[in-house]
């Protein structure tokens, strides 16, 4: 990622999952041993894995046929896992760190919209001390009524009065494009898919 793509905007918002840090092995890794712990037969595929959507949602997607009983203690026992076990087994993609550096250098205002729970959000970027590049972090589970990114962006919109032409937000999914637009806003896509 180019900071000289993205100077032109008063405004930047980024995703954090696959855009700001790979967590996609960390997740894949929760994902299988709460499926083993809960005595479930099937192995999740990391090729196959959608990150881009909430938490509840891949549970949905991905454990069809299985009663809500189930769901939520496989859920349970996924957010023990990856809260406790394999969060910080995740990584900063190459140059995000400088990246962050010089747009808040230009003095730039740097959000985070993502789907990724508060807890962990936060113990990512105080683990990688990126907290202080950025305005404010919205989570998918901080306000109880927002669903999703798109929401999340209008609402930093909103309370910052903010014109859509000075704003852009960084993704690296066609869901990340779509609640872009669907907030009135540009769009940055990185192809951050390596391993």
């Amino acid at each position: 990622m180019n900071a000289n793509k993205i100077s032109k905007y008063d405004i930047i918002i980024f995703d954090l999952d696959g855009t700001i840090i790979n967590s996609r092995h960390s997740i894949f890794l929760s994902l299988n041993e709460a499926a083993s712990n809960n005595n479930l037969k099937f192995k999740f595929v990391a090729s196959d894995l959608n990150l881009s959507m909430p938490l509840n949602k891949l549970i949905d997607l991905n454990l069809k046929g299985y009663s809500q009983d189930i769901k939520s203690k496989f859920k349970s026992t996924f957010i023990n896992l990856y809260d406790n076990k394999y969060l910080l087994k995740c990584n900063l993609y190459d140059d995000i760190y400088q990246l962050l550096f010089d747009l808040y250098n230009q003095k730039k205002e740097l959000f985070i919209v993502t789907n990724k729970r508060k807890k962990p959000t936060a113990m990512i970027l105080d683990y990688f001390k990126l907290n202080k590049f950025f305005l404010d972090v919205y989570c998918i589970d901080t306000f109880p009524s927002i669903e999703n990114k798109a929401e999340l962006i209008v609402k930093i919109l909103l309370e910052r009065d903010y014109k859509k032409n000075q704003v852009i937000y960084i993704g690296d999914t066609d869901q990340d494009k779509i609640s872009s637009s669907c907030a009135g806003v540009d769009f940055l896509k990185v192809d951050n898919r390596r391993e």
